[in-house]
This record gives C-alpha cells, structure tokens and sequence, in this order.
C-alpha cells in the first residue's frame, strides 16, 4: 500500500491511497461471500449460487463496490497510521479507480486537528472600565423601588391622563367587520415611554363611561399574515380610573421594602448591588474584548465541521432554552418565518468566534500550563449541589460525580484561570475571580 498527504486550508488533508491488487482481489472474494447471501437468483439456493453467475446477475461494478466496505477502512486506516496525520473527524472518501487486477486508488478529504500560534498575549494591556456607581444611578434605583411600590388608587373626579391604568371594555374590528358583538374587558397602562396596549395613550383625556373608536396599524410582519399590514379599529370604553400614588422617599419607604433601618442603609444596600451588576456587565466585556484581541493576534487553523459542530450545539441551546419558557424552536421558526438554515447563517459568526476563542484558551491553558487549587475542584462540585434546590439534590450528587461532569466542571474552571491570566496580564486585576492560580 502506498500513501500520499496533500495538506489544505482550514485543517484538512488529503491522503491518496494506492492499494495492491492482490488485497482487492482478496476483498473481492468476501464481497462475493456476502453479496450471495442476500442475492435471490433463480435456480440456485440463497447463498448457492457461483460467483461468475452473480456477476452476470449484479453486475462486476456492484461487486468491486461490495469490496470497498471490505478494504477501503482498514486501508485508510493504515495510511492514517502511515503518514502520522491526526484526524479531527471522519474523512470523505472518493474511489478514484476501480478496477479488477488493477490497484485501487482512492482519496480521503480528512479534517484533521486544529492548530494554534498563540501571539504575544503577555503584551496585551487593556483599560478596564470604570465601575463606580454614581449618586444619580442610586437616586434612579431608589424611584425603580419607589415606583415598584406605588398603591392604585380609584379616580373619578378627572379624566385620565399619562401615568394612569385604566379598566376598559373593546370591540376590536378589523376591515369595518366586529371581530366580536361582546366587548373584552382589559387593562390599559397609559406610558409616555411604553404604553400597553401600543395606543393606550390615545385614552388620555376620557373619563369614565367615555367611548372613543381608536385605530392602529397591525405592523407588516405581524405573526398572523391575514392580520399583518391592516387597520384594526378598537372601540372603547371607560370603565375605571387608577392613579398611581407613590411612597415617600423616607425612612418608612427603607424599611417597607426590606429588613433596613433607614434610608441610609437602604441607598447603602442598592449601591452595592449596583456595583455588582455594573462590574458583572464590565467584566464579561472587558474580557471578550480581551480574548478578541488574543484572537486577533494568534494564527488559528481549525476545519469546517468545528463550526458545524458548534451551530448544531447553539440550536440545541435555543431549543432548550425555549423549551424551559414552554416554548420551542420550532416554534419561534415558524412565528419568525424563518427556517434553520436562516438561523445557522444568522449564527454563523457567532459560532466561528466561539470556536476559536475556546480553542486561543484552551492553548493558553496548555502554554501556561495552569493547573487548579487542591480541593479547588471539588469544593465546585459540592457548590453546584447546594446550589440546586433539596428535592433535586440527589440526581445532582449523581451527576457530579459521573466523569463526563467532573471533566466537563474542570474544564470551566481551567477557562476561569485563563481569563484572569489575561487580565492581570493586561490589567484588569479587578475583574479576577479565582485566586493561586498555578
């Protein structure tokens, strides 16, 4: 057997293999031991029959095919062995030439193992965001509270105005046709920002008892297509006015809100949540600018089907994700009116960024050769099961100690060290989560 490797872009080879046409020849034979067994031939048994005469009834082509199950595997095999290649994958094979008592020359495409050049990363700086948290931030966090905890209180001496929720009765009609003769009883929030429903702030200035006929544009892309892009006409009524009153910003608005003694502490106790959040948000930007720039600066080879692989991970995500709401993928397709291929086109920058930025950390890992705190590991595990609610804590125990979980946790913390290598590398020491890393 003879085996030549021709490398090619984005990760692949192509190994051509030369077979000898004694080993075929042997192939052919076992090709002929199965194929007869599942030839019915007339006037010969199941299994009977010469191979000449099932030559004549399947044709030679159909055998010498029949033998490539038999010799083109193992050969591939041999010429991986052979030539010292590591495949990422399964190849794709083409039969360049078949032929009895000739060799048989094949060609197998193999995606073979990614490559990566790490760039100067010790050179990498990068200004860390400001995460202090502002007095009016706090002040904002405190109106959210106060707005939060407002009474509705029953108006009828006033029309409404913005600021309002109103009860009202609608007939919707659509083309001048009732899409009902019974008028539906909702709640309408009048918001000069967010109004619900959309018109809501066209009822401003009824009071109750008022009827008003109220049109609106059903947009374009609208989920039902016998909807979208037409006039809906909503005739409404007053039925009830409430207006928000708002707590005062005091003491008393501290402790009706939480276990606080005072106002002080409660401004106190949002500072620190907002700071929280602000340096979450700061952190996870600072570093994918961080790794972007890792990426930028490395020479990253990886073949076609990681990406593949990925977009099939990312749909698998959504479904799920979907299917926590009680929702589906497919079912966003449909509303969206798109198809999964739309999607993976959609996703398809975002799955090459994740592949090479998990392929830059896992090679930072291996340069740096960082390796996790005694205990560090399993001290995650037992975290991972308390934090899960105590009727599920047994399947967890269960799960975190099967090795594809311990691996899979491990690897996260590795990511985890790699990332705070790169921040303190580039100066984001704030942003450093776990601490000793070796």
């Amino acid at each position: 057997m003879n085996a030549v490797v021709e490398r090619a872009e984005h990760s692949q080879v192509t190994l051509k293999v030369e077979v000898e046409p004694e080993r075929l020849a042997r192939a052919t034979d076992k090709a002929y031991q199965r194929l007869v067994q599942r030839v019915t031939i007339p006037g010969f048994r199941k299994g009977k029959a010469p191979r000449k005469i099932l030559e004549r009834a399947v044709g030679t082509d159909t055998l010498y095919r029949e033998a490539l199950d038999f010799v083109m595997p193992d050969a591939y095999r041999e010429a991986v062995k052979e030539t010292g290649i590591v495949p990422y994958t399964q190849p794709e094979f083409e039969v360049v030439e078949l032929e009895p008592e000739k060799p048989l020359v094949f060609k197998a495409t193999v995606p073979v193992q990614p490559t990566v050049k790490l760039g100067d990363y010790k050179s990498l700086k990068l200004e860390p965001p400001d995460v202090t948290v502002s007095d009016a931030e706090v002040d904002e966090a405190v109106e959210n509270l106060r707005q939060a905890h407002a009474q509705l209180v029953p108006v009828e001496d006033r029309p409404a105005k913005l600021g309002d929720q109103v009860t009202i009765d609608v007939i919707t009609s659509l083309d001048g046709r009732r899409l009902s003769e019974q008028p539906r009883e909702s709640l309408a929030e009048l918001d000069s920002d967010k109004p619900l429903p959309s018109w809501a702030n066209a009822l401003a200035g009824l009071r109750v008892g008022d009827t008003k006929d109220v049109e609106d544009h059903i947009p374009d892309d609208y989920r039902d297509p016998n909807l979208a892009g037409k006039i809906a006409t909503y005739s409404v009524t007053i039925k009830a006015i409430k207006e928000r009153q708002l707590p005062d910003v005091d003491d008393e608005l501290a402790r009706s809100v939480g276990d606080f003694d005072d106002l002080a502490a409660l401004r106190a106790d949002l500072r620190r949540r907002l700071e929280a959040q602000k340096k979450t948000r700061a952190r996870e930007q600072y570093e994918s600018n961080l790794v972007d720039r890792l990426i930028d600066i490395s020479e990253i080879e990886y073949p076609a089907v990681m990406v593949e692989q990925e977009l099939d991970h990312m749909l698998r995500e959504a479904d799920n994700n979907f299917r926590r709401q009680g929702f589906s993928l497919e079912m966003f397709l449909r509303g969206s009116k798109q198809s999964t291929d739309d999607l993976r086109a959609e996703w398809l920058p975002r799955a090459e960024r994740r592949v090479k930025s998990a392929l830059a950390l896992k090679e930072l890992i291996k340069t740096e050769d960082l390796k996790l705190e005694p205990g560090k590991l399993e001290a995650e595990l037992n975290r991972i099961v308390e934090d899960t609610p105590a009727d599920r804590r047994a399947e967890a125990r269960r799960l975190v100690s099967t090795e594809r979980v311990r691996e899979s946790v491990e690897q996260e913390l590795l990511l985890r060290n790699a990332l705070d290598l790169l921040d303190r590398i580039a100066g984001g020491e704030q942003f450093v989560e776990l601490e000793g890393v070796q």
